[in-house]
This record gives C-alpha cells, sequence and structure tokens, in this order.
C-alpha cells in the first residue's frame, strides 16, 4: 500500500480534522523513511563545484524541478450514499455544513506527494546512460549526492528509447537557489562522458493556473449530466490550445488513459510535468515557447537552437476517454504553471464518503458526435 493510499484508507469515520490526517502521514513518513535505503551522506567538500560529466543538449536529457506542491481535496458524508452534490456545489459550500440535499461536509484535507517544504524532481533522458545520480548544491555552494543509490527508470518509452527518473529531496539544502544536477551513469559509474541535466528553482515558488482553451469542443451532454468539461474534438488527430504562461521557456504535454484505484486518482493529481505511475501513455511531448498550442503528431517546430520533441506516440482512438496534462516549465527547469482541470468525484476511504478534487488534467473524448439512440430519446422524453 503507498502512503496516500494507507493514509486514505484510515479516514474511517466522517468528521476527522485534517490536522489529524496530516499528522499521520507525517508518522508513516518518518517510519518509511527510518526503515528505507536514502541514507544521507554527510561530509560536502566545497571545491566539488564542477561534477564530473558533460552539460546534455535538451534534446537529449532534461530536468524538471519543483516544490512539493499540496493535493487539495475535499471530503464528504453522504448518508444515503446516493452520490452527493455536484462537485460545484460542494466546493463552494462552508466547512462542515449540511448540504441542502442533506450531505454533512466532513471537510477539507491537504496532501503532499512527499513532505512539505521538500523539492522534487523529473529527469527525462535518451542518452546512453542506464541509470541516474542526484546531485544538489549544498550550503557551502560545494556539490554531493544527496542519495547513496542509483535511480532506476520510473518509465520507459520503448518506441523512442526516452526514458524518465523521479527523485524527492524531503529535506532539501539551505542553499539558495536550490540547485539539483541529474548525472547519467554508465553500468553503475560516472565517467567524463556522463549526461549532465541542471535544474534551478527559484524562489518565491508560484505555480499559475495553465488555462486550456477547448476552442468550442465540449461534450453538451456531459456538460448536461456532471456538468464536467470533456474536450471533444472531431477527431482523433487534434489540437491542443491554451494560453501562453508568462515566463515559460516551453511546455510538456502527456495524454493517458488513467489505470489507478479512487485513492490513486486523487494522488495523480500532483502538478509535474507528467503522471507515471498508474497510467497508459499514448502521447508524450515537448514543444518550445512561445507556442500557444500543438497537433498531436507535428514533427517539430523550429526555432533558434530549439524543436519539439516526441517522446512517446501511440494511435489515439475515436470515443474513447483519455486525459491531457500540460504543464509549463521555465529556462532553468522549473515548473511554472500547470493545468488543474475541472473538478471531480471519486469514493472515499470509508463507506458512505466522498473526494472532490481538481482533476489535474483535462479529460478529451476524440471523434464525431455519435446520434442518440431512439430509445435513449424517448426515456429522456425528447
Amino acid at each position: 500500500m503507498t502512503r496516500f493510499a494507507a493514509a486514505h484508507a484510515a479516514r474511517t469515520r466522517p468528521g476527522r480534522a485534517p490536522r489529524q490526517a496530516l499528522c499521520a502521514l507525517a508518522a508513516l513518513a518518518l517510519v518509511l523513511a527510518a526503515a528505507g535505503c536514502a541514507k544521507k551522506l554527510a561530509t560536502t567538500d566545497a571545491t566539488y563545484t564542477k561534477p564530473e560529466g558533460i552539460l546534455a543538449p535538451d534534446t537529449m536529457a532534461r530536468i524538471v524541478v519543483r516544490p512539493d506542491y499540496p493535493i487539495e481535496y475535499i471530503e464528504y458524508f453522504d448518508p444515503l450514499n446516493v452520490g452527493g452534490p455536484t462537485p460545484a456545489e460542494t466546493l463552494f459550500s462552508t466547512p462542515y455544513d449540511t448540504l441542502a440535499s442533506g450531505q454533512v461536509r466532513t471537510g477539507v484535507f491537504t496532501l503532499y506527494a512527499n513532505a512539505p517544504g521538500s523539492y522534487e524532481g523529473t529527469i527525462f533522458d535518451r542518452t546512453a546512460a542506464n541509470g541516474y545520480q542526484v546531485m544538489r548544491r549544498e550550503a557551502n555552494a560545494g556539490f554531493r549526492l544527496f542519495q547513496d543509490f542509483a535511480l532506476t527508470p520510473a518509465r520507459r518509452w520503448l518506441d523512442t528509447h526516452w526514458e524518465a527518473y523521479s527523485f524527492a529531496d524531503p529535506s532539501p539544502s539551505p542553499f539558495q537557489p536550490p540547485v539539483y544536477v541529474g548525472r547519467g551513469l554508465f553500468s553503475g559509474a560516472a565517467t567524463q562522458a556522463s549526461p549532465l541535466a541542471v535544474g534551478t528553482l527559484d524562489s518565491p515558488f508560484q505555480l499559475d493556473t495553465l488555462h486550456f482553451d477547448y476552442q468550442g469542443h465540449i461534450a453538451i451532454q456531459d456538460l448536461i449530466e456532471t456538468g464536467d468539461s470533456t474536450y471533444a474534438p472531431p477527431d482523433s488527430i487534434f489540437g491542443l490550445h491554451w494560453a501562453q504562461v508568462p515566463g515559460a521557456f516551453g511546455y510538456w504535454i502527456q495524454i493517458y488513459q488513467f489505470t489507478g484505484d479512487a485513492a490513486e486518482q486523487v494522488r495523480s493529481t500532483v502538478p509535474a510535468p507528467v503522471y507515471l505511475n498508474k497510467s497508459r501513455d499514448f502521447y508524450v511531448a515537448f514543444v518550445p515557447a512561445p507556442a500557444d498550442s500543438h497537433r498531436i503528431g507535428d514533427p517539430g517546430i523550429d526555432l533558434p537552437g530549439l524543436r519539439t520533441m516526441i517522446v512517446t506516440r501511440r494511435t489515439i482512438v475515436n470515443h474513447q476517454d483519455y486525459f491531457a496534462r500540460i504543464s509549463a516549465v521555465d529556462a532553468d527547469g522549473q515548473l511554472i504553471a500547470h493545468s488543474y482541470g475541472r473538478p471531480t468525484r471519486v469514493p472515499g476511504g470509508a463507506r458512505n464518503t466522498w473526494d472532490v478534487f481538481w482533476r489535474g488534467a483535462i479529460r478529451i473524448r476524440p471523434g464525431p458526435v455519435l446520434p442518440t439512440a431512439p430509445q435513449a430519446r424517448i426515456a429522456a422524453g425528447r
């Protein structure tokens, strides 16, 4: 059971305070940290400011760094277990009140992928390296490994030989601004030819909302029945459109199908360039700024020294549901904006409870609109 799932399943009665949930999560994190293999290396050489290796071209290795942004969601108790009110009604009601439909709000909860104040990173690589280690700049300006083990790929895209590595730093160095270096390994060893990817976090940390442009293609039935905004382009080869983000160096795009349970669906909303856990990827790409749109499958956009990178591409089928997340990064590799999508609702961790949260992605259902069956129109009174 994951740390998030354990905390999620522990809530067995309505009215439990958010502070209790956070304390339980923190205690569990301490136990896992004590049992894990991520012990810290104690000394730092102040003169070690140039790690061995070669700065990799952006087309071969990239790093995205970010603070551990919290996941905020609402859980409410539904005594009749009838599904409760719409997400919009729940999100804007007063905490711990009784809704018009009789449901009682349980409270607002905040969870972290790791811990408050920690930093996270994702390394994208298609070099010959088969592992990565991560260094950070310490208080005396020297670099050192803050983990004594090498990272293995969190995901491999075999069609293009790209790989993704993930790391977390629960106790960051006081050096400002925080700097992280991912260094590729060859058969477990670092050499002068090891690829390097450098990411810097600029303070103050602020994550903006990346605004998605539906271009008028919204599934009306979804809007009527659930209040959800589903992007419904007429074909499986479609364009994604968004509002430009000030300061963006480029945009990460991921189109995927989610394969996890309800608890993992809440966890999947964590702001990150890609979601790498319970999912199946159909498209991953990096699009350089100042783009404000991207047509799925375009070979690339020529800009000075930059080009769209296709990390993976699989066939997208009409009339199936997918999710798309779009994230903006700056020139230092920091995540600066994220597509939060629309509110959604899933079963909570206890009986008759429901969780409401921002999905962290845009729902997509491509394909021409299908005519409604005659019996469905009769049943609806049309």
